[in-house]
């Protein structure tokens, strides 16, 4: 029993764009995820000295880090997120 060519054509197409599909979804979804980690040291304006326990909080966030005894933090951010702000 042979197929109607339109029908053939049709699951093809439909095969097609639903391998494109998967692999559009499995291969972006790990760069939306995406984390980086931000280091830095927070320095006085007056003295140039290291500031332990200084609140580094990601802006529009109610998450971030505290500062340890040299300065110094790392948090991970969404490469979406490009600001910090000091408390």
């Amino acid at each position: 029993m042979k197929m109607n060519p339109l029908l053939n054509s049709l699951k093809s197409l439909i095969k097609f764009l639903l391998i494109s599909f998967l692999l559009l979804v499995f291969l972006d979804s790990p760069t939306i995820a995406q984390e980086r980690r931000v280091t830095g040291t927070v320095i006085s304006a007056e003295d140039n000295t290291p500031m332990p326990g200084v609140n580094v909080v990601i802006r529009g966030r109610t998450t971030g880090t505290t500062t340890d005894v040299n300065g110094k933090y790392f948090t991970q951010v969404s490469q979406f997120f490009k600001m910090l702000k000091t408390k």
